[in-house]
């Protein structure tokens, strides 16, 4: 098959792009959309080896070392690709240094060694699952639960290390995998994509792991503060304290390596069956812990946070679908934080009366209830709720002129307690009757 160079072409989802043993003569740029690799196996079961996806090339192996096709390329999505034909490819490559173009197919030979070995391996591996699930009287018929539309996101600084744990992965059928190595590559994926589940390795530490949680769970760095997020930690990191640290964090679980096929299936299945009760504090957002309901002796708000992985896994949900879920869970979340500011503007408000008995200084009163401010106005400009943000506005108005008078008038009193009351009934899931409300005899003051 002869194709013009640099020629763009479109493909639908499950368009086989070219088999194992095809004649070679072209590669793919993936502009859009995402192909997966498979390879035969020696007995002949196809492995699934990669997800490609925008930006990655398909085919330069077999054009390089002038050898068929090593794998099957089929198209995940609808694609749009740029083709590049051989005779191109030789041109450029004749422009290379000799040395450099002979380490390039050295380098080819051994990635096709190494997809040959995978396959292999993979094929083994489902094979004695099977026997050992004949032996032990397991009906055939049950399914393995399907991976393919769960969005992976995998982080690990060592290479090596996460692509082991990336062909285990495809191995049992997770078809969308993205992986990084770097925290900054990490938050531009978390923000780019619905991921349904993250792993990453502790040796990015500790403290930056669950500074990056809470960033994820309050919404500001992913577009999935719901997701499941798990914590791979070696054996002499895998302290009482480190593990508490990640789960306070607001981690879901902590995994001891080495991490086997068999425990990442179990270790998914407890993820998918798991209700997703999330808890918001002053200073924590995520899964419900018992503990974390004993904050000032008092339970903290907790409501259902949406878990895709399960909804994908087990009720095959469409991600569309699944998108607004997280929408809405996002709006609660939101709602939930608000109110536990606007419980901290009612007490800012009770301390700054001149009738109250306790003195605190008038700055310090006067920053907490900027700040509280400027979180409801984050969390009402992430709900799109306009007016919460205008009232926000004026309230922090009379907050500098408060600051620049240094006293608070009965008149400007009055007026912080109508911004409070404007304020309370512009938030949405209020629970009225829980509101911390400024009494009759302050609003007279």
């Amino acid at each position: 098959m002869v194709v013009d160079a640099y020629k763009t072409v479109k493909f639908d989802a499950n368009t086989v792009l070219f088999k194992e043993g095809d004649q070679a003569d072209f590669a793919y740029i993936i502009q859009s959309g995402s192909v997966k690799i498979y390879k035969k196996g020696p007995n002949g079961t196809q492995v699934p080896l990669a997800l490609v996806e925008e930006g990655g090339v398909v085919g330069e192996m077999a054009i390089i070392n002038n050898l068929p096709r090593s794998a099957s390329v089929v198209t995940y999505e609808p694609v749009e690709a740029i083709v590049l034909n051989k005779k191109s490819f030789d041109d450029r490559l004749k422009e290379v240094d000799p040395l450099l173009y002979s380490l390039i197919k050295m380098v080819i030979t051994r990635i096709k060694n190494t997809s040959d070995q995978t396959a292999g391996l993979f094929e083994k591996i489902n094979c004695d699952k099977t026997k050992s699930v004949k032996k032990i009287g397991t009906p055939t018929k049950t399914k393995r639960p399907s991976f393919d539309e769960v969005n992976f996101l995998l982080a690990d600084p060592n290479p090596q290390k996460r692509n082991s744990l990336r062909g285990g992965l495809l191995g049992i059928g997770f078809g969308k995998i993205c992986d990084v190595s770097a925290m900054h590559d990490l938050e531009k994926e978390l923000q780019r994509t619905h991921f349904d589940i993250l792993v990453l390795d502790c040796s990015f530490g500790i403290r930056e792991i669950c500074d990056l949680t809470q960033k994820i769970r309050h919404g500001l760095c992913s577009k999935n503060p719901f997701l499941s997020i798990l914590v791979m930690t070696n054996t002499n990191t895998n302290t009482n304290s480190a593990q508490k640290a990640l789960l306070d964090g607001g981690c879901d679980l902590v995994l001891q390596k080495p991490i086997s096929v068999d425990s990442i299936l179990k270790t998914f299945r407890t993820l998918c069956q798991s209700d997703r009760q999330f808890v918001v504090t002053r200073n924590y957002a995520g899964p419900d812990r018992a503990h974390m309901n004993q904050e000032d002796k008092e339970s903290a708000p907790s409501f259902s946070a949406p878990n895709t992985l399960a909804a994908k896994v087990l009720k095959k949900q469409a991600p569309k679908d699944l998108e607004t879920q997280v929408y809405s869970g996002i709006n609660e979340l939101n709602s939930v934080k608000m109110e536990r500011h606007l419980v901290q503007l009612a007490w800012v408000l009770d301390k700054i009366s001149s009738e109250h008995e306790e003195e605190f200084d008038f700055n310090y009163l006067l920053d907490c209830t900027d700040n509280a401010l400027e979180e409801i106005y984050n969390c009402a400009l992430r709900s799109n709720l306009s007016v919460t943000c205008d009232i926000c506005n004026e309230m922090r108005k009379l907050v500098y002129n408060l600051r620049q008078a240094q006293t608070c008038e009965p008149e400007e009193y009055r007026h912080m307690n109508f911004f409070y009351r404007e304020l309370s009934e512009n938030l949405p899931m209020i629970k009225r009757q829980e509101q911390i409300t400024i009494k009759t005899s302050e609003m007279a003051h």
